[in-house]
């Protein structure tokens, strides 16, 4: 019988060929291409596959990439708020408005989904049905999901 040949710990201490990247390049590569997978492949000159496989087992890998994802995030909504405040041009301060209350203001009944909307959301609310019975209770909110909201498809 042949011996096998004991192959060598790789960076992260697992058996197999040694790692072609240490986590710091890899982290480095994503902070420099926005958390892109791809961007950050074509940095190191390997296939996006690799940065997907390095995410899976450095865990300090896949929290950089949330928080470069965050701070992207942020970005956005600093320049939604900002557009939205800006009186510069009151049709694109609309549309940053509309798209931050969609997206922000969904609690309070903002949403651009079926059957949403502020006025509907203020409506039942407003309605108290402590006093219906049951079945009462029931009707009631089978006629209300059949009555149609103005400002909704």
């Amino acid at each position: 019988m042949r011996k096998r040949k004991s192959r060598s710990k790789g960076v992260n201490g697992q058996r197999g060929a040694a790692e072609r990247f240490t986590p710091q390049q890899v982290i480095a590569a994503l902070e420099a291409s926005g958390g892109v997978n791809l961007a950050a492949a074509k940095m190191l000159g390997c296939a996006p596959s690799t940065i997907a496989n390095y995410l899976a087992r450095y865990p300090e890998i896949a929290d950089a990439k949330v928080e470069i994802e965050f701070e992207k995030l942020d970005i956005a909504e600093t320049v939604v708020v900002r557009r939205m405040l800006s009186d510069a041009n009151p049709v694109l301060q609309l549309r940053a408005a509309m798209f931050y209350l969609t997206r922000r203001g969904a609690a309070r009944g903002y949403s651009k989904g079926r059957g949403a909307s502020a006025t509907k959301f203020r409506i039942e609310e407003s309605i108290d049905a402590s006093a219906l019975s049951p079945e009462e209770r029931q009707t009631f909110e089978e006629l209300l999901a059949k009555v149609k909201w103005r400002g909704t498809s």
